[in-house]
């Protein structure tokens, strides 16, 4: 089997984009002190060294186990912090354009939503 995908010690975290602001009723804010650290984000994938081959369409499994975060790696649409994602051979850091993202590989959001009068069949190609 010709692996189209490809993880190498791939590694991966959200990152922590904003910490919440203190609220009035916080001890901390009432103390004068500062406000405690907030953890970081788990790390979701740690060492990940995975073939996918032509085709996957889904993953089965409990809300919350990464699932999306995986494919959405496997599309280029996040890349990982740490290891590569080769997909068809070309690292996902390199895909830069959407376009050429997109004639490698799709991903079909689950809540997706769009009109058009174009057959299926084009949409697809």
């Amino acid at each position: 089997m010709d692996a189209e995908i490809q993880f190498e010690n791939v590694a991966f975290q959200y990152k922590d984009d904003e910490e919440p602001a203190p609220t009035v009723s916080d001890e901390s804010t009432s103390t004068g002190e500062p406000p405690a650290p907030q953890a970081p984000s788990p790390v979701l994938f740690q060492g990940l060294d995975l073939a996918l081959p032509r085709a996957v369409v889904s993953f089965i499994g409990q809300n919350g186990t990464g699932k999306s975060t995986l494919l959405l790696l496997a599309s280029g649409r996040l890349l990982p912090t740490e290891g590569r994602v080769l997909i068809r051979g070309r690292d996902s850091r390199e895909l830069t354009d959407e376009a050429d993202r997109q004639s490698l590989v799709s991903f079909v959001y689950q809540n997706m939503e769009f009109e058009t009068d174009q057959p299926i069949g084009e949409l697809l190609r």
